[in-house]
């Protein structure tokens, strides 16, 4: 049998909700449409076949409308109808009731076990309804706490799965970024390392020249006044600014004040710079400080003759020109660059190169520049214990500055032009800094030394082997001439 009826429903946030008109009793719900339809429909059955047997019949019942009954249509006419069949009901009821009563005490038995039976069926079928209800909720509730379960999984996972490609794309630029920055970082040390041995080379003078025309211009009243203490001793002579006070920075800005009484101190200070940049590129450049002339030939004639130090080198290492400034700055730049991020060799190379420039170049900026970068590097090697890397940045620097020096040295033995020079200089030098980054200049002296010791050592053995033939040779050759002798 085939029961039609009317489902109204509706959609929530989190399922479906719905009921029946003709039992507004029945309600249910579901994660979706089909679902809502199967628990609406199992919660009537549950209902109506509560305590009907699994063999039971079904029947369709007709209930015909007698034709006077039909053609009321009005309402007060049903009204009237429904009156009297409620007074009819009514009275068939007491009347009933009266019979019921008149019949004593059995009909009341029966009557009190009807009504119990009713209302025990009642409360059976409202537990009944009730258990349904309840285990109904409880299964929605159940689906919907795992589909919630689910849809929480899945964004956890969606999640999870995009923190990963974030972590993982972050850690490829990390990646792809310390690459770059290492790259760069080789190639400006090599640059660096190279642009001292350089400065240090002849074409600093070529620099030198360089700028020189650039602040070159005619004597000023500021220059007199530099030259004056040499102009009334002629103290010294190329080497007067050594010695006259006037060419100190101090000494320059003393001797200016006052040189003009029309100029104001912006002029005097402007007048006395442009004096100090023409002098400072000049082969004598400019003094560090004023020397007593007698104490100063005292120290350059000692030096000589102990460590056999050239005067021309120390009277150099007390002055700096452009160029020599100019390397020292890039000195400094070095050393802050790598100062926290280079390993040991990396920074050892740089205060080799540096201290190759440095002496060689007679550039006294430059020297303090390479002490404090030489004590910043034995305290890198001193913490982590380095000292193989620490010796082999020093001789790899050295040898890239030398490398550097030699190849501008031949190119202006060959007489190339200075732009020749810087090009040759440039290419050894990078090309030694890349050689020598694959191997260990300490390794090559430890093997060089081993191998010495092992053929001092089978020199020796061969010495006293050829001597013991030799003594051998000579005890037989006495004997012989003994037994020759007395023959």
């Amino acid at each position: 049998m085939k029961m039609q009826f009317t489902l109204i429903y509706w959609q929530s946030e989190i399922c479906w909700f719905g009921k029946l008109p003709e039992h507004p009793e029945i309600t249910a719900r579901g994660k979706t449409l089909e679902e809502l339809e199967e628990n609406i429909t199992d919660t009537y059955l549950a209902m109506v076949l509560d305590g009907v047997p699994d063999e039971y019949q079904a029947k369709t019942m007709q209930c015909e409308i007698p034709p006077q009954e039909a053609g009321k249509n009005n309402r007060f006419g049903k009204i009237t109808q429904w009156a009297g069949k409620v007074k009819d009901t009514s009275k068939k009821s007491v009347d009933t009731a009266s019979s019921a009563i008149a019949t004593g005490s059995a009909g009341l038995g029966k009557m009190r076990g009807l009504a119990s039976s009713v209302a025990d069926s009642a409360r059976d079928t409202s537990k009944k309804v009730s258990d349904t209800a309840s285990e109904r909720v409880q299964i929605g509730s159940r689906k919907i706490a795992d589909a919630a379960s689910s849809v929480t999984g899945s964004v956890q996972d969606a999640s999870q799965k995009a923190s990963q490609a974030t972590g993982a794309v972050a850690e490829h630029l990390r990646t792809n970024s310390k690459k770059l920055r290492d790259a760069t970082s080789s190639v400006a040390d090599a640059l660096l390392e190279t642009t001292q041995g350089l400065l240090a080379s002849s074409l600093s003078k070529d620099l030198n020249d360089l700028l020189q025309n650039m602040a070159k211009g005619g004597a000023t009243i500021y220059d007199k006044a530099m030259d004056a203490g040499y102009a009334g001793t002629h103290l010294g002579g190329g080497n007067h600014r050594l010695f006259d006070g006037g060419h100190t920075i101090a000494g320059a800005f003393n001797a200016a004040r006052g040189a003009s009484s029309d100029d104001s101190i912006i002029q005097e200070a402007w007048g006395t710079i442009q004096g100090l940049l023409r002098d400072g590129t000049t082969p004598r450049g400019l003094p560090l400080a004023t020397w007593d002339k007698s104490t100063f030939d005292q120290v350059a004639e000692s030096l000589n003759s102990t460590f056999h130090i050239p005067k021309g080198w120390f009277s150099d290492l007390n002055t700096y020109d452009a160029a020599e400034l100019l390397g020292s700055t890039i000195g400094i730049v070095s050393l802050a660059l790598n100062w926290n991020r280079a390993d040991t060799e990396s920074f050892s190379r740089l205060v080799g190169s540096m201290g190759i420039s440095a002496t060689i170049s007679g550039n006294p900026l430059l020297i303090v520049v390479t002490i404090v970068g030489l004590a910043k590097a034995f305290h890198k090697a001193h913490q982590t214990g380095e000292y193989a890397e620490f010796v082999d940045g020093h001789l790899k620097g050295a040898l890239v500055s030398g490398a550097t020096l030699g190849a501008v040295a031949l190119v202006g033995t060959a007489g190339g032009p200075a732009g020749a020079g810087v090009l040759v200089g440039l290419t050894v030098g990078v090309l030694a800094n890349r050689a020598t980054k694959s191997v260990s200049v300490v390794q090559i002296s430890q093997f060089v030394a081993e191998q010495a010791t092992a053929a001092a050592a089978k020199a020796k053995e061969i010495a006293i082997t050829q001597k013991h033939l030799w003594d051998t040779a000579t005890a037989r050759g006495l004997a012989v001439q003994q037994v020759l002798g007395r023959d």
